[in-house]
């Protein structure tokens, strides 16, 4: 019998803009993802980045625990590949894509690849 894969919507907070430095660790029973929370400063003009690394204090992190869990799979597919997930048209609809770039052209070494959505 097959089962129709489903998303379900979980409230995550936003992944900081700049590092947000994911971890992972797993076992064979559970799964942590943890990563640092998108906290803007309001005073930042955009002349004064600030570093931020593993050790840095005063960041927020969020962590995600999943158990049981399949499998896991870093990052999601490039632009060019976006559309030709198994999942796209369940949640991906709305995401923005441009077909004609002009920078796609000043790129040679970043082909489309031979991803289509099944239509």
């Amino acid at each position: 019998m097959v089962v129709a894969e489903r998303l379900l919507p979980i409230d995550l907070p936003l992944l900081s803009a700049g590092a947000p430095l994911p971890h992972v660790f797993a076992d064979e029973e559970r799964l942590l993802i943890a990563y640092l929370v998108n906290s803007p400063d309001p005073s930042f003009d955009g002349t004064n980045p600030r570093s931020v690394s593993a050790t840095s204090e005063g960041e927020t992190v969020a962590i995600l625990a999943v158990a049981p869990y399949v499998a896991l799979q870093f990052g999601p597919p490039n632009d060019e590949a976006l559309s030709g997930h198994r999942l796209y048209n369940l949640v991906c609809d709305h995401i923005p894509r441009s077909k004609s770039s002009i920078r796609r052209g000043l790129l040679p070494w970043k082909k489309p690849t031979g991803f289509t959505r099944a239509t």
